[in-house]
């Protein structure tokens, strides 16, 4: 009995890790694919995944991928210190987990969008590109920007609100990619089109630039973006619900116009749905842009208030990970389930140790408000830190050593 469960044990671990395959940009932090539940239990203990930084990362690089290590361990009951791997140090590539590359400055990653192995599309100004790509059988994702801002700017959009699109409004409510894949299916079974299977292949963002007023204005001046682009692959097995398909998307978008079915596939957080339509090797391309004006220009709001109300706390070494230093307990129940500090690290070189500093705080805690990974040029109001964690010769470190 004892050798038969055993038997069945790895033959269950060896299936559980053959599907764990990040095929979709919907399945990232999702049980059973970026995720894994190794012991059936129905919680995560093993993170299907890593992160490729360049050999001399630059501070935003490692920031954004400091934020997903520890937003991917926060989602674990087993931390993985070294989710974040240096390119230099792995010697082969192409046997990687689900890798998740950070920006071109990775050779591999630009030698694969050189030989258009990943296809990234030319970027704007103030624009982030984040897709899933396929090569000789080998699931990853890359993550590339325009600039070094907009790189982070677009990685903390998908990764750290994965799974919303933009507004975080809960899971029942708010526009996720799993309730876009849901929505999708219902309005093709409606219209009588059968699919094989659907596949989020990539979201482009942009992030305009905004003025700040005088004054109280300037409170104005929020975290401005959204996806300007999302782009849905859908596989069918018959050429009939093809082009069955690209006829039911064009009298939507047409009834859009009209002001009808304006519920459905259109979303605050996404200006355009892009939908490519594969059966074989014929390919039909269908747009569906989002009905209005995005919700900043309709409804200005104020900055994000900061997370914590800017009272000190009176600590030494030996409760840094208590409530009396970087943690929180939100709910007063004796648990705790908040982050209060903030990983601050200079913009303008990069530092060794960032993500697993970072990763490790999510060690002790039931829940965190990301990013948390800060460069210190962002700060702009030191009153709202609460226990931060200055790493390096950064801006705020040397205003301390300044006033002595």
């Amino acid at each position: 009995m004892k050798k038969s469960a055993l038997v069945l044990s790895i033959m269950w671990l060896c299936a559980s890790l053959l599907q764990a395959q990040v095929a979709s940009l919907s399945q990232l932090f999702e049980l059973g694919k970026g995720i894994l539940d190794l012991d059936g239990d129905s919680f995560a203990d093993r993170i299907a995944f890593c992160l490729v930084i360049p050999d001399n990362p630059n501070a935003f690089e490692l920031a954004v991928a400091s934020d997903i290590a520890s937003r991917a361990n926060l989602e674990s009951l087993v931390q993985d210190f070294s989710l974040v791997k240096r390119e230099s140090d792995i010697s082969r590539i192409e046997r990687l987990e689900n890798p998740i590359f950070i920006g071109t400055n990775v050779k591999w990653l630009r030698n694969a969008v050189k030989d258009e192995d990943v296809v990234v599309p030319p970027l704007g100004p103030n624009q982030g590109f984040i897709t899933v790509f396929s090569i000789k059988n080998q699931n990853g994702i890359a993550l590339v920007g325009s600039s070094e801002e907009a790189l982070l700017q677009a990685g903390r959009a998908f990764f750290l609100r994965w799974p919303y699109f933009w507004e975080i409004w809960g899971r029942e409510q708010g526009a996720t990619y799993a309730s876009l894949e849901k929505d999708i299916a219902q309005f093709l079974a409606a219209e009588g089109v059968n699919l094989q299977k659907t596949i989020l292949r990539s979201v482009l963002y942009e992030f305009p630039p905004l003025k700040k007023g005088p004054g109280a204005l300037k409170k104005l001046a929020f975290n401005s973006g959204e996806i300007k682009d999302l782009a849905v692959e859908i596989n069918f097995t018959d050429e009939e619900d093809q082009e069955k398909c690209f006829k039911a998307f064009a009298a939507l978008v047409q009834q859009h116009q009209k002001g009808q079915k304006t519920d459905i596939l259109s979303y605050p957080g996404c200006a355009q749905l892009t939908l490519s339509l594969h059966y074989g090797k014929k390919i039909l391309q269908a747009v569906v842009p989002r009905l209005g004006f995005p919700r900043r220009m309709l409804t200005p709001s104020f900055k994000d208030v900061p997370r914590t109300d800017g009272a000190g706390k009176e600590f030494d070494l030996q409760s840094l990970l208590t409530t009396r230093g970087v943690y929180g307990d939100a709910d007063r129940d004796g648990n705790i389930d908040a982050l209060d500090s903030q990983v601050i690290i200079p913009q303008g070189s990069s530092i060794k140790g960032v993500a697993q500093i970072a990763s490790r705080l999510m060690l002790g805690t039931a829940g965190a408000s990301f990013p948390i990974v800060y460069l210190d040029k962002e700060i702009e109001n030191k009153k709202t830190l609460v226990a931060p964690i200055l790493i390096g010769p950064n801006t705020l470190s040397q205003e301390l050593q300044r006033i002595g």
